[in-house]
């Protein structure tokens, strides 16, 4: 065999960044997969909201205890906790907090309205 046709063969030998691509993309959710099922999903989320610096949610949370008064989801309002991250000196805190909490306003965030007269905790 010559050297010239060693060369210009290579059967199976190439591979396209096409499929590179799907490999590293693959491997990537293969491994978010991984690590969402093994410490939790609402892990995995408070470590990606913690790369990206997080946002305030106040609004968020109580459109969500809005919605849980009016379906009248007592557990949801009265036990179920929420991450409320709320900016204080600059910086961003988490506090765990329920609907309950929030009635009449929490700290120094104001009163948002969260009330639910047909819920008793």
């Amino acid at each position: 065999m010559e050297l010239r046709n060693f060369i210009n063969d290579k059967k199976g030998s190439e591979m396209t960044i096409g499929t590179l691509v799907i490999i590293i993309l693959a491997v990537i959710v293969l491994v978010v997969l991984a690590i969402g099922f093994t410490t939790g999903w609402e892990n995995l989320w408070g470590i990606f909201m913690g790369l990206t610096g997080g946002r305030e949610n106040v609004d968020d949370i109580v459109r969500a205890c809005q919605t849980a008064c009016a379906t009248g989801a007592k557990r949801d309002y009265c036990d179920s906790e929420r991450d409320l991250r709320y900016k204080e000196n600059d910086e961003i805190v988490t506090n765990k907090v329920t609907c309950q909490d929030l009635e009449g306003g929490y700290k120094d965030l104001g009163d948002y309205g969260v009330y639910c007269p047909g819920i008793s905790c």
